[in-house]
Formats: C-alpha cells, sequence, structure tokens
C-alpha cells in the first residue's frame, strides 16, 4: 500500500509535533530545577548580605589620593 505524497508528509509533521512535546515533557523537571536553584542563589545572597559585617574605614581616610 503506498501512501500518496500528501499524506506521507502530514504524518510526517505529526511525528515532529509529538518528538517535540514528548522532548518539552521530559526537560521539564529539569528546568524547574534550574528554576528552584536560581532563586536559591538569590534567597542565599539576600541572607549573606544581611548577615555581612559592614567594614569601617579608619577615621579621617576617605579613599582619596593625596597631592
Amino acid at each position: 500500500m503506498k501512501l500518496n505524497q500528501k499524506a506521507q508528509s502530514k504524518i510526517e509533521y505529526a511525528l515532529l509535533w509529538v518528538l517535540v512535546f514528548v522532548a518539552l515533557l521530559l526537560m521539564v523537571p529539569y528546568v524547574f530545577r534550574g528554576i528552584s536553584a536560581l532563586f536559591q542563589s538569590m534567597d542565599d545572597q539576600v541572607h549573606d548580605s544581611f548577615n555581612d559585617p559592614l567594614q569601617v574605614a579608619p577615621a579621617g581616610d576617605y579613599g582619596l589620593p593625596l597631592h
């Protein structure tokens, strides 16, 4: 049984869409893990900025070069 050219093309496009959809479904956990890691990194940076002690410059030193 021989398919005509249009039917074969439609089947190939449908198969391509199915493969793309399956690939996207398989990537979902990795995308969520990456987004979660990004938010965790930002949260850690915020916590570090609150806990980081500020260093005070010595009195009279403004960081300007003397000429």
